[in-house]
């Protein structure tokens, strides 16, 4: 969510895209109001009490929660894999929604999440992102949901107490926080669980220097890595090492079903240009790992670096089929100065081998995900984001064709964001996207009924 930014505002470099200035989802991290240095500083007497203040304060006050809010559902679109009458699904400024009847109600379930409010209106609430729900496959009252576009910090700082891992084990009734300690809470968007073993959990976050003006530490709080390793549930989190560059950040991480220690990462890197005023223009590196992928566990790292053309080797998006490892989607984003909107063709590829070779896709595809039910790996529903059209592929992305489309994409305004399936019906599939909205499929994406939308949405 772009509205930590009480004390200025950012300046940021996004690509004109679907009509309009296009605000990434998943993209580099806006952070929250900027310090007036940047230099390496300890802690001081009297800094936890300031930091306190601010939190107090934050919690009377608000935050200001229209800026730049799309009321995104990013990812965090799910469907209860042995009760698929039970769907939840994260709203950008309002909270965690479920329902209990495939999308014809919806509740509220927010009870235990710290949040602030909106400055604009103290009764109501402000949520951040919320970019994923995991549901326990083996117990899915149990659940677990991050936040993301937090400003860098420790759970018990201002902001940072909004981030970290919430976990509910009665259905989304209550929610308690899993993170405690000195660790960074600024999620980058997602979360892995392991399939064989659901106390091992790893957690990307954003590397970056804490922003806001009372943070004790002027640098990065990552002195290893950018993600987060618990083998115990979340009572004790280890820093995985990675062969980190500046602002590198695991956009999504796959882990191998069939064995656990092979893992993917996707990612991207890019860094700051501090300006006197105050502002911050985001930077796309030249240099990017693009793909890092262990054998063991993340003791030692593979970088895929050379496999994807350039420019085209920061991701923010793509999916790997859990039926066939070696089927996989990629999505790069360009940004920063040197890729004007307007000189400026964006790509998505994929992969048969495995990632040995990637090939472009003939469109640019926003988000994809491979059809869970096909065991050959090869069908994905995807949304291709400059015609605004759902499309299929069924040959592992090689073609795609246009298949049905709400008409509420009709516009730029709305742009789709994750796709999930019914675990016990291959031909129901849901969709959500910007300003709250789900829709739900019944023939297998040929047609779509909008089940939410901003105006459905219960406060």
């Amino acid at each position: 969510m772009r509205r930590f930014v009480p004390l200025i505002l950012i300046v940021l470099v996004a690509a004109v895209l679907l009509g309009g200035i296009m605000i990434l989802r998943g993209g580099p991290k806006r952070f929250g109001p900027q310090n007036q240095g940047y230099q390496s500083q300890g802690y001081q007497s009297g800094e936890y009490s300031s930091l306190e203040s601010s939190k107090q304060y934050l919690r009377e006050n608000g935050i200001d929660c229209t800026h730049e809010n799309t009321y995104s559902t990013y990812k965090s679109l799910s469907v209860d894999p042995q009760n698929p009458n039970v769907l939840y699904v994260g709203v950008e400024g309002r909270g965690v929604y479920k329902s209990e009847d495939k999308g014809l109600t919806w509740q509220r379930k927010i009870n235990g999440i710290v949040v602030y409010p909106d400055s604009n209106d103290k009764n109501q609430l402000c949520f951040p992102d919320i970019s994923w729900i995991y549901i326990d496959p083996v117990n899915s009252k149990r659940l677990l949901l991050i936040t993301s576009d937090i400003t860098t910090g420790y759970i018990d700082w201002p902001y940072g107490e909004t981030g970290g891992i919430w976990e509910s084990l009665d259905g989304g009734d209550n929610w308690r926080q899993i993170i405690s300690g000195k660790i960074n809470v600024a999620g980058s968007g997602t979360l892995a669980v392991d399939p064989k073993n659901p106390n091992v959990i790893y957690y990307p976050v954003n590397p970056d220097a804490p922003t806001f003006k009372e943070a004790p530490i002027k640098e990065s709080l990552i002195t290893k890595g950018s993600v987060y390793k618990t083998i115990d549930g979340g009572k004790n989190w280890e820093e995985m090492t990675l062969p980190m560059l500046s602002g590198l950040q695991a956009m999504r991480i796959f882990i191998d079903p069939k064995n656990s220690n092979h893992l993917l990462f996707f990612t991207q890197s890019h860094d700051h240009i501090y300006h006197e005023n105050g502002s911050i223009t985001e930077v796309f590196l030249d240099e990017q790992r693009v793909i890092l992928e262990t054998f063991d566990g993340g003791k030692t790292w593979n970088s895929w670096s050379e496999r994807l053309p350039i420019p085209y080797r920061a991701l923010f998006e793509g999916d790997i089929s859990l039926n066939n490892f070696a089927h996989m989607f990629v999505r790069p984003f360009l940004f920063g100065p040197k890729f004007p909107p307007e000189e400026t063709q964006q790509k998505s590829f994929y992969s048969i081998d495995g990632g040995k070779t990637f090939q472009q896709i003939p469109y640019y595809i926003w988000v994809a995900r491979y059809d869970p039910y096909d065991q050959q790996g090869n069908h994905l529903i995807g949304f291709a984001s400059e015609n605004s059209q759902v499309v299929e592929s069924k040959d592992g992305g090689k073609t795609w064709e246009r298949i049905g489309t709400p008409p509420e994409l009709a516009t730029s305004k709305v742009r789709v964001s994750y796709f999930a399936w019914d675990p016990k019906d291959p031909n129901t599939v849901y969709m959500s996207g910007d300003y709250g909205n789900v829709w739900k499929s019944i023939d297998g994406g040929k047609s779509w009924n909008n089940i939410l939308d901003l105006n459905k949405l219960p406060r």
